[in-house]
């Protein structure tokens, strides 16, 4: 008896989570790298999780290229550089929110117009190790 009023309970809790979700039409989807690449969300809202490829801070820009695995290509996000972090690295995690939208370059189809970049995770800076004279045997 107490399972069902139980069971009762959550499912009107999730008809009220599903109704409060219907009527938000302006928060951003959860998109992998290869769908934004497809097209397939070409002027929508949408969020893009991953890893930081490359950085390139400008004066009025942020250029990143990010990657979650799901292809081999990046996607480019172009960012004002008042979001640019300090823990904004080569390989952090990150998760952005923005438009998608056709890119005025030749080597990209699409770009990520980011308005919020969230650091979900930070990482180490690389070590650059060289060659001894002898080359790499020991």
């Amino acid at each position: 008896m107490w399972a069902a009023r139980r069971l009762c309970l959550c499912e009107a809790a999730v008809g009220l989570v599903r109704s409060r979700r219907y009527y938000c039409h302006k928060t951003p989807t959860n998109t992998l790298v290869c769908q934004a690449l497809s097209r397939s969300h070409l002027g929508t809202a949408i969020t893009v999780k991953g890893w930081v490829r490359s950085v390139r801070p400008q004066k009025e820009n942020l250029f990143l290229h990010v990657n979650d695995g799901s292809s081999l290509q990046s996607l480019q996000v172009v960012a004002s550089s008042e979001l640019n972090h300090r823990q904004l690295t080569f390989g952090s995690a990150v998760e952005i929110s923005g438009s998608l939208v056709t890119s005025p370059s030749r080597k990209q189809e699409v770009e990520l117009q980011a308005d919020q970049i969230d650091v979900v995770g930070e990482c180490n800076p690389v070590v650059n190790i060289e060659p001894d004279r002898c080359g790499w045997r020991m």
